[in-house]
């Protein structure tokens, strides 16, 4: 018991709680293999964690704070410590998958955080649970600043008093708050949760720093943010959603970057780890050197920074109805879906359209009266596909959030309005959807437009048994054209797929009034290829679909991006867009000049979101089958990165299978 409330154990309470199913999953999943020792060790005290339970959240957090214990190692420039045996649940999904609008946290002090939370237009109510909350946190820090002060880390426990009294001095100060509301967010189930803009967060304190200082301090930042992986990581390990947001587009054209900008790449391509991961936001007026830069991070294989089309996205976003300001302050959720950090509590990965998943259903009942042209077929299965997105848009229509505080004060249009971010407060609440088989489907249909329409080979009626024919079920994944080339028709079935989708989400509404979006990205391709038949593209039942927008035929980059930049995302229809490419290190090492060119061509071009694996196969193959020999080789999976010793076989082989397509080997 504590202060008369029960505090449930894991064997009681842990399936309420979306961390512990996580935790279940690595033990059940990297245990069992060899090198992982070390993980072993962490989750010997799984079965401890306590899990704070209490109908109101703001008396959670409080407790959690109050349980909370101190660590802290000698010789780190920060204080970072998550206690991963405290914890809080709730039978309710948690608002997560988003950056807070950490610029009021990294430059104000906790007396104005306070000022600002509980001042007197705020309900009282509200005011009320803010004080608790915050009272909780000052508790904490002054434990915090005892606890650094007996180790004898001066330097440490003053940057942490400063906290609760003083504005941030510098970058230390500053990088010190995030560090600690990032712990607080961790900790209270709020999973995925970014870093925002930090180059622009942090820009007031480039002054006087010399390029090497800004460089160490943010070194210092970035292994503390590293720490707590596998606490961090959700459906698979490096999935932390620990995404850092630079540059970006102005509202007077100009291009911002400074000196963070670039330490931060360089950062990250020297330390090699998979966490925390860059989104670089591009636009044909930011400067070349920044775009080498970006290019010399890309080819060292850590898989950042992802690159997010400002050109593209702002625009389109404005259409969307986001305020033409707040539009050039985007992030995006943990991997590619913009959002206005600060002002929208969008969810952006809510369900996923399968547009492979009326295939199977389709195919038998086709009948060759029925669709006597392609274009009726092609009619009838979007029609399919515009039900299916509208199903998925309804059913998350109806999800109920946990009442969120910690999120609420650091909302000011939830502070104004008196509403939790939970009940509709913040300014924009739309809902995103994902999307996966885009490629597959594309190319099944355009098959049965060569196939029976065009050449005659086989009436629909025939079709599925033709697909049970080994020989001829391999050429049609050879039948061209194909999704990704640069040809009219396979834009336009592209096109007509996506449309239907947008189509089906368009007039639907969630419970605050929000609208919906979609996007060609998703990381489900291979668990919703699992309950995928076989489809006529040369996809066997059970195969992963095909990798949000990616060549699986060998097309060249610059058709891939043209084709990609050919497609229509307005509407509704961006929600993350990704151009995914495999290609080998040494095809950009020996054309780096022109890999920079290709990239500004891209932007040029309109590719809205472009993200790189960088490996061989040859790497790949050998790192499966002596995985001792490759523990730091990292990879790019979904929209984050992580080590390939510590993926499932079935994503290792799907990234063998890519590069070996890539170097024109199968």
């Amino acid at each position: 018991m504590h202060n008369g409330k029960k505090i449930k154990t894991l064997s009681k309470a842990g399936r309420h709680l979306h961390m512990a199913k996580n935790r279940a999953w690595k033990k059940n999943k990297i245990v069992k293999q060899k090198n992982h020792q070390y993980y072993a060790d962490i989750l010997k005290n799984i079965l401890f964690t306590k899990l704070i339970d209490d109908k109101q959240p703001g008396q959670q957090i409080v407790h959690m704070l109050k349980k909370t214990k101190m660590h802290y190692e000698r010789g780190n420039r920060f204080y970072y410590y998550i206690d991963e045996n405290v914890s809080l649940w709730s039978d309710k999904p948690v608002i997560h998958n988003l950056p807070l609008d950490y610029t009021l946290i990294a430059h104000a002090s906790l007396k104005e955080i306070k000022r600002v939370a509980c001042g007197k237009k705020i309900s009282k109510e509200m005011r009320i649970t803010n004080e608790n909350i915050l009272s909780a946190v000052e508790e904490y820090l002054l434990r915090c600043v005892k606890y650094l002060k007996n180790l004898g880390t001066l330097d440490a426990a003053e940057r942490v008093s400063r906290i609760i009294t003083e504005k941030s001095r510098n970058m230390e100060d500053a990088l010190q708050r995030i560090l600690i509301w990032n712990q607080f967010l961790h900790q209270s189930g709020h999973t995925l949760m970014g870093l925002g803009r930090l180059d622009k967060i942090l820009d007031r304190y480039c002054e006087g720093l010399s390029n090497k200082e800004t460089e160490d301090i943010l070194t210092d930042f970035c292994i503390c943010l590293h720490r707590h992986y596998i606490f961090k990581s959700q459906a698979l390990l490096g999935d932390t959603g620990q995404l850092i947001v630079l540059g970006g587009l102005e509202e007077d054209g100009s291009y911002f970057c400074n000196n963070i900008t670039g330490a931060l790449l360089d950062i990250i391509s020297r330390l090699n780890l998979p966490d925390p991961k860059l989104l670089l936001r591009v636009s044909a007026s930011m400067p070349r050197k920044l775009a080498a830069k970006a290019c010399s991070c890309i080819v060292k294989g850590n898989g950042s920074p992802l690159l997010s089309n400002d050109d593209l996205i702002i625009p389109l976003m404005q259409e969307f109805g986001y305020e033409k300001e707040d539009t050039y302050g985007y992030c995006t959720s943990a991997c590619w879906e913009p959002l206005i950090p600060g002002k929208t509590m969008d969810q952006n990965n809510l369900d996923n359209v399968i547009f492979a998943g009326p295939m199977a259903d389709f195919l038998n009942v086709l009948e060759q009266s029925k669709y006597q042209n392609f274009e009726s077929l092609l009619n009838d299965y979007c029609k399919e596909i515009e039900k299916q997105a509208k199903r998925c848009a309804e059913s998350a229509s109806a999800i109920k959030w946990k009442e969120d505080p910690l999120l609420t004060m650091f909302y000011p249009d939830c502070l104004m309005y008196g509403r939790d971010i939970s009940e509709g407060g913040a300014r924009y609440n739309n809902y995103g959807l994902l999307s996966v088989g885009l490629s597959n489907t594309a190319d099944a249909l355009l098959n049965i437009k060569k196939a029976v329409y065009e050449e005659k080979k086989f009436t629909l009626q025939e079709l599925k048994d033709v697909m049970k024919q080994e020989e001829i079920f391999k050429k049609l994944s050879s039948v061209s054209p194909h999704f990704g080339d640069d040809s009219d028709i396979a834009v336009q079935v592209s096109q007509r797929l996506f449309d239907a989708a947008k189509a089906g989400i368009a007039d639907v509404r969630n419970s605050f009034g929000g609208r919906f979006k979609i996007g060609l990205s998703s990381p489900g391709y291979v668990d919703c290829g699992k309950k995928i038949p076989e489809t006529p593209d040369g996809r066997r039942a059970g195969e992963p679909l095909g990798v949000h927008i990616s060549s699986m035929h060998g097309q060249a980059y610059t058709e891939l991006v043209s084709f990609a930049a050919s497609l229509d995302y307005s509407r509704g229809g961006f929600n993350g867009n990704v151009v995914d490419i495999m290609a080998a290190p040494s095809f950009i090492e020996n054309n780096f000049e022109k890999f920079v060119d290709f990239l500004q061509f891209g932007i040029k071009r309109g590719f809205f979101q472009m993200q790189m694996n960088v490996v061989s196969s040859s790497i790949l193959l050998e790192a499966q089958k002596h995985p001792e020999k490759f523990t730091g080789l990292i990879v790019r999976v979904w929209g984050f990165s992580a080590y390939f010793n510590d993926l499932p076989e079935e994503y290792k082989n799907l990234l063998i299978r890519r590069a070996l397509q890539n170097e024109g080997k199968v």
